[in-house]
């Protein structure tokens, strides 16, 4: 396995890979199907200052990983419907210029074998402040707290909770 670059030469493989990532555990989000997902991954990568990558075994993207700056009102207006949580997710969320980890998967046959973690590590390197958003059951959590040193300042057990699920987490390094 090698990281490398995202390339758009991978890109339709990504977006297969992308919905088979979040149809299943724990996100369980509707599929998108490829144009879609290769749509959005498009548009994620448009973002100021994004940087992709991607897992590579036997020339096929096993693992992908992306983010980009953005500022805390930013992040709450491209991640959130309403504007009430938009609003209250601006206050919350500390005001600096972060590196938004926006996405990271892993072939669902290859999870638990450190490819995130690897992703992760690489994507976050060198970028300060980070904000992250994960559900209170996705390993990214033990990633974002355990390898990352990112602190929780939404989450479930928290005074403050995610207006519009419950059951998301939101993390900082400052």
């Amino acid at each position: 396995m090698e990281i490398i670059n995202f390339s758009n030469d991978y890109l339709a493989q990504v977006a297969d890979l992308y919905d088979r990532v979040f149809t299943g555990p724990p996100w369980f989000d509707p599929p998108m199907g490829q144009e879609e997902a290769a749509r959005y991954i498009q548009s994620e990568l448009a973002k100021p200052c994004a940087l992709a990558l991607l897992a590579i075994s036997e020339n096929s993207p096993i693992g992908f990983a992306w983010g980009y700056q953005s500022t805390n009102s930013g992040f709450a207006k491209s991640k959130y419907e309403l504007l009430v949580s938009q609003a209250g997710i601006s206050k919350i969320v500390p005001d600096y210029p972060y590196f938004y980890i926006s996405e990271v998967g892993v072939d669902p046959s290859l999870q638990g074998r450190g490819v995130g973690t690897l992703l992760t590590e690489n994507l976050a390197a060198d970028q300060l402040p980070l904000l992250m958003r994960t559900l209170n059951t996705s390993p990214m959590l033990a990633i974002a707290t355990n390898k990352l040193l990112m602190i929780p300042i939404i989450a479930p057990w928290l005074e403050q909770t995610d207006p519009e699920n419950p059951n998301r987490v939101i993390l900082v390094k400052i």
